[in-house]
Formats: C-alpha cells, structure tokens, sequence
C-alpha cells in the first residue's frame, strides 16, 4: 500500500540554561495537483542541559486534510482508473527523546528514537519506528564534523541513512554583519525493498547558512537531489511515506525578546512527486522558546 507523505517540522534553539521549552505551530498548504489539501502541525520540544550531558524531547501531532476526488481528479486531468486516490484523513502523533553526551568539549555522542503513531481508516501500518545514533567532534564557535546513523523500522521493510556534515563558523557577532555559521551535509539512504519506492538508494544534499547580529537569527535552507524515508534535523523529522522529494527551500527568522525568550517564524517550500504527479507543498511554522 502506497502511504502519503509526513514531514515533522521542529525549531530548536540554543540558550545557555538548564531547561528549554518550545511550543510550536505550523500550517501546510498544498498545491492543486496534490492529494492533500492542508495540514496542521503542533507540538512542544524540550531540553535538559547538564555539566556532560543533555536530553532532548519532542511531542507532536499532525493532521493533513484531503481533497475531494472531483476536485483531485479536475486539477491532474487524469481518468479515474490511472490514478490512486485517496480520501482518507491522516492522524499522526510523534515522541522523539535523544540523549547526548559531552567528551572534553571536542566530542560528542547522541543515541535516541523516534515514535509514530499513524491513524488513518484504509492504512494499515499503525507504528513506525527510527533509531537514532551519532558522533561529533566540534572547535567551539570555530568548526564541527560529524556523522548521523538512522534506522528507520515500517511495515515489511527498513531504511538506513548515514549523514556526513561539517560546519565553520565565521565572522564576529560585534561587527555589522555579525557572525555565521555554514553548514553542509549529504543524505545517503538505502531502502531495503526496491518496490516500495522503485529504487532502493538515494542521495540528498543539504546546506545552511545561519547569520546572528544583535536579537536577530536568521537561517536559508535548501535541499536537493531526489530522497524518500529521509530522516532530517537531527533525528526530529522523518519522512516516512513513499513521495519522492526533489528540492526544497526554507528561511527562518528568530528575535530574541530576552536572554530567556524568543520568537520565530519561518517558511519552506518543497517539491515532491505523488503517484507520477509534480506537486509542491509550504510550510508556515510560529514558535516560542523559553529558556528556565
């Protein structure tokens, strides 16, 4: 059975505090040609920051609303009996909880995993599991390198990912454009079954840039090269359907209202193939962060 797309989308940020808390919110939007409609995304991400140690945890659910056949069926000009439809509404609830450990500020480790719960009427896998795993060696404020293991766990077959990334810092924080942080990484990803997708391996690149002057973050995004079952930031989002996805680009814009809080609000547009069908989707995402 062919399974639509869910893309998690979490906003972390750093505070120099024992405990964080980010409630978000997001909106999806769809094109015409897609399945979909709309989503809605909500949830809370929280961290525990100790000497060596620290824990991550996010709660998360997510709605997506289809259209109706006739209006599907008018915007791809497709007959009936050559496109897969469906109409069902898809509920998914996701518990993510990472651990990670600190060696004499030049290495870190993290271990993890993440949960799903899938409700929908006509699909028959109900829990989908990833396993999370990585190393890092980092320069504070200088550069980083590092690579990220996932196993993702569904229903008759499993997906591995290995992501290689390195990052510099640069620029000062005090000059007039302040300081940067760039950041490259590349996806590689095997999926055990060939059929499940019609290719079994693919290969995704991603870069970031994020500039910090005075209140403000702001970070460009962008991804290419095709991917399905991708795992993303860290471990928080996961691409668990079958659509393949081809480009996409995000901003996101921070203001710090305190040493303790913050705003955000950011937006990604992805391109993605559905049943043979060109389709895009925006993603609109609001958060809070609150530093104890």
């Amino acid at each position: 059975m062919k399974k639509m797309l869910i893309a998690s989308v979490i906003a972390t940020f750093g505070f120099s505090a024992t405990y964080t808390a980010v409630p978000y919110l997001g909106y999806i939007s769809y094109s015409k040609k897609s399945q979909k409609d709309y989503g809605i995304i909500g949830g809370v991400y929280g961290s525990c920051y100790f000497k060596h140690f620290k824990i991550e945890a996010d709660a998360e659910h997510t709605y997506l609303s289809y259209k109706s056949y006739s209006k599907y069926i008018k915007y791809t000009k497709l007959a009936s009996d050559k496109v897969f439809y469906n109409n069902n509404d898809y509920k998914q609830s996701d518990l993510t909880a990472i651990f990670h450990m600190y060696i004499k500020n030049k290495l870190a480790f993290k271990i993890g995993t993440h949960s799903l719960f899938i409700d929908q009427k006509n699909n028959n896998d109900k829990y989908d599991s990833v396993f999370i795993a990585g190393i890092q060696y980092y320069r504070y404020l200088k550069c980083n390198a590092g690579v990220d293991f996932y196993k993702s766990s569904y229903d008759g077959y499993n997906v591995k990912q290995y992501s290689p990334y390195v990052g510099f810092n640069f620029g000062n924080y005090y000059s007039q454009n302040g300081s940067f942080y760039l950041k490259g990484q590349v996806d590689f990803i095997h999926i055990s079954d060939k059929a499940v997708t019609g290719r079994q391996n693919y290969r995704n690149y991603e870069i970031s840039l994020s500039n910090y002057i005075k209140n403000w973050t702001t970070t460009i995004k962008a991804d290419f090269g095709k991917n399905a079952y991708r795992v993303a930031n860290g471990g928080f989002s996961v691409y668990n359907l079958s659509e393949e996805y081809k480009n996409s680009f995000g901003i996101n814009v921070k203001y710090g209202i305190d040493k303790k809080s913050a705003l955000s609000a950011g937006l990604t547009y992805s391109n993605f193939e559905e049943n043979g069908i060109n389709a895009d989707s925006m993603v609109y995402l609001l958060s809070y962060t609150r530093a104890f």
